[in-house]
């Protein structure tokens, strides 16, 4: 050991000499040892016990010489970084012990990045979610935390290479960077934003044969997000519109827009289109019968049957008796655009054929008209009452006599009765009332249309009078 020690002198045998003796110091000093720790490092992975074992590198020690004493231990922590390892040497009397630290590295993880799902392009930005991932020392998977362990960007490229929103139908970017305990760890994914799937329906159409063809209208879009769309023009067309010939089965497909699928892709690249066209048909026109029956109370003057093609207009005339007046009615059915009417005399149905039979009734009913009947004094023209006047359809018997309830009183005057058929018009009798002194004399008055029947002596039988 490093320490001192006597020398002692011992004398032999020596007659010639006298001798004196005296000792020494035998010194053994400390041997000059470098304890210098080992750098050690690790990928980060949040578990110490996967720490590996502290050495240290010692120098200056004697080929025979005693182990030197001392003890390793670094800086607690787990993320990646830096750490001092420390050597403190322990009692070493045979060493002049000098020691150096290391450093303990622990360097940033890698980690995994998820695949992102797909997806179809809604006219904003999207953010496909990206699992990011890594192992730790124990085996675990642990999910990392996006702004902590790693930042994110999403982003398509223009034509030019230049970065633009994951917004548009194509390829998107995911860039994820590892930061903190992932820090220069980089990777990137990429998902697929697809064309948004869009049907142009066109609905089917028909037409009776000799029609023009209807107002076709506008196809149907099933969504336009944002009024993207709204461009489109939707107007339906006939591609085949020089085909007028009815037929069973429908023309397919000959109803459709301008645009095509390729061209409206090319102008919409954000949109697949599915353009469903429509078929047309033209249909031979049906055969259908119009009936009108002419009746004068419950007899039936003349029954009309017209068959007429649907779509087909029609008109029906018939003249309306003198004297009556016409009622139109429907009995069963109708036309399209009917219209019942008298005109100029005449009974006047007009329309369209429809899709089924239409029957009609006239019936005629007498006009009435007005009968006046005056009183005025035989000699004397004075008018004693006020005229009679009755209402009575053209053709009607009628009977005026002295026991009407609402003949005048016509004091002195004698009257017995009025009789006649009305015409089909208006019209107005005279009266002429004998004077009291008349006598037994009777004077019975016809209508205008009849000789005036005169029995009365002093008159002369049979005499005219208007």
């Amino acid at each position: 050991d490093a320490d001192e020690y006597a020398i002692t002198v011992t004398a032999g045998e020596n007659p010639n000499y006298a001798v004196t003796v005296e000792g020494g110091t035998f010194s053994i000093t400390p041997a000059a040892i470098t304890i210098k720790a080992d750098d050690k490092t690790k990928v980060y992975d949040n578990d110490e016990k996967t720490d590996p074992e502290l050495t240290a590198t010692v120098t200056g020690v004697p080929a025979n010489g005693v182990a030197p004493v001392y003890s390793l231990s670094r800086e607690a922590g787990q993320d990646a970084d830096e750490y001092a390892i420390t050597v403190t040497a322990g009692e070493n009397p045979n060493y002049a012990v000098s020691v150096e630290g290391a450093t303990f590295t622990i360097t940033p993880a890698a980690f995994t990045a998820g695949e992102p799902e797909g997806t179809t392009y809604n006219a904003e930005e999207q953010k496909q979610k990206v699992t990011v991932t890594f192992t730790d020392g124990e085996g675990n998977t642990v999910e990392l935390e996006e702004g902590t362990d790693y930042t994110i960007e999403y982003y398509e490229l223009d034509e030019n290479g230049q970065k633009k929103p994951a917004r548009d139908a194509g390829t998107a970017i995911v860039e994820i960077k590892g930061i903190g305990n992932f820090e220069g760890h980089t990777e990137t994914r990429e998902y697929t934003i697809a064309r948004r799937p869009v049907t142009i329906t066109v609905p089917n159409n028909r037409k009776t044969q000799g029609d023009p063809d209807p107002e076709f209208g506008n196809a149907q879009l099933n969504e336009n997000l944002k009024g993207e769309l709204s461009g489109i023009d939707l107007t339906v067309h006939r591609t085949n519109a020089d085909v007028n010939e009815a037929r069973e089965n429908p023309y397919e497909d000959v109803l459709t827009i301008d645009g095509t699928k390729e061209t409206l892709e090319a102008q919409y690249a954000n949109y697949e289109f599915t353009i469903l066209n429509g078929d047309f048909t033209i249909i031979a026109p049906e055969q259908h019968k119009v009936t009108v029956t002419y009746r004068m109370g419950d007899t039936v003057l003349e029954t009309f049957t017209g068959t007429y093609s649907e779509g087909e207009k029609l008109t029906i005339r018939r003249p309306v008796p003198e004297g009556y007046t016409a009622t139109i009615r429907r009995v069963n059915g109708d036309l399209v655009n009917y219209n019942g009417r008298t005109e100029d005399g005449q009974t006047v149905i007009t329309g369209t054929m429809g899709d089924a039979d239409a029957e009609y009734e006239v019936v005629y009913e007498a006009e009435p008209y007005e009968l006046t009947i005056r009183f005025v004094v035989l000699g004397e023209e004075t008018e004693p009452a006020d005229p009679i006047i009755r209402s009575l359809e053209g053709g009607e018997d009628y009977r005026i006599s002295i026991n009407d309830p609402d003949i005048p009183n016509l004091g002195n005057y004698r009257f017995v009765e009025v009789t006649g058929r009305m015409p089909n018009h208006d019209t107005e009798t005279t009266v002429w009332l004998l004077g009291p002194n008349a006598g037994d004399a009777e004077l019975i008055i016809e209508d205008d249309r009849t000789p005036l029947g005169i029995n009365d002596a002093n008159l002369g039988s049979g005499e005219i009078i208007e």
